[in-house]
């Protein structure tokens, strides 16, 4: 029988996976071809909708991420957080803090944060401003590119430690 705490791994694995990879493929290849295939409005559209789609997904494992990473946290390690958090002496907390673990958790959250953010704040102006105005969707995108380049980083990293 499985334990929870392989369940939590395996969750952890393809949660960072889907984020790292799918937004490797679809940035690097999917965009790109569509792009060269495509008439700019006809490949916008298409990109558009794929990210869409995307963002919900990515959203979704970065909250799957979160989770399980917490339950790990919680159940698994019993990391007692007000104790870590307060202890004076360095020689108690490097005994008993994961600082690995610690990082690796607020990885996490940094790539739930900004899935959140370009899930339900970004696509949704990039949307309104694929067709109304270039210059602000050009903006949007460009940091669009920079923000899911950084969820990969991030995810990349996760996945080391």
């Amino acid at each position: 029988m499985v334990g929870l705490e392989a369940i939590l791994e395996i969750i952890q694995i393809l949660a960072l996976a889907l984020i790292s990879v799918g937004t490797i493929i679809i940035g690097a290849l999917v965009a790109p071809l569509l792009f060269k295939q495509l008439s700019k409005i006809e490949a916008g559209i298409a990109v558009t909708a794929i990210f869409e789609k995307f963002s919900q997904w990515l959203e979704i494992s970065a909250l799957a991420l979160f989770t399980a990473k917490l339950i790990d946290l919680v159940f698994i390690r019993k990391f007692n957080f007000i104790k870590e958090l307060f202890f004076i002496n360095q020689t108690q907390i490097s005994q008993s803090f994961d600082t690995v673990y610690l990082v690796s958790l607020l990885l996490t959250l940094a790539i739930f944060i900004i899935s959140l953010y370009i899930s339900l704040e970004l696509m949704p102006k990039m949307v309104n401003a694929f067709e109304d105005n270039d210059a602000e969707f050009k903006r949007l995108h460009r940091l669009s590119e920079k923000l899911m380049k950084l969820n990969s980083l991030l995810a990349l990293i996760a996945l080391i430690i």
